[in-house]
């Protein structure tokens, strides 16, 4: 997600199943500010409903956060829900976001506020669901 889904931005090989034609389209988080290329978040077309970045979701164990309700199973299909996170910590700097228990006691800059301009510009995440780090 190093792109920020800025045209030309990506400077990872976007995965052989994803078009060249296709790997450059935006794409947006439907629950922050962020945004990706298709290439960068290795998907060929946008998930019915919207896209949601990572950071919703803890990358150790896939819990998500209480805000994030989107269907993970991608199609039709029903499936167990996933176990949702007290917290996730979501680093400031790179794609990833730990659960509490994922973290395992590790020590994170903590952050008063998303290091950008996300609150400037009037956004602001659920305090009670997620806390900004810098891994």
């Amino acid at each position: 997600l190093a792109c920020a889904g800025e045209p030309g931005a990506c400077v990872a090989l976007p995965p052989a199943f994803v078009a060249p034609d296709v790997a450059g389209k935006r794409l947006e988080c439907k629950l922050c500010p962020r945004a990706s290329s298709f290439g960068c978040a290795a998907i060929t077309i946008a998930p019915r409903g919207g896209w949601v970045c990572p950071q919703h979701v803890c990358h150790g164990c896939g819990a998500r956060a209480r805000d994030n309700d989107a269907d993970a199973s991608g199609g039709g299909k029903r499936r167990a829900r996933a176990k949702t996170a007290t917290v996730l910590l979501r680093c400031a700097t790179c794609s990833k976001a730990f659960c509490d228990e994922c973290s395992g006691g590790a020590e994170f800059e903590a952050l008063e506020g998303h290091p950008g301009e996300w609150e400037a510009n009037g956004f602001y995440l659920p305090a009670e669901s997620y806390e900004y780090v810098r891994c």
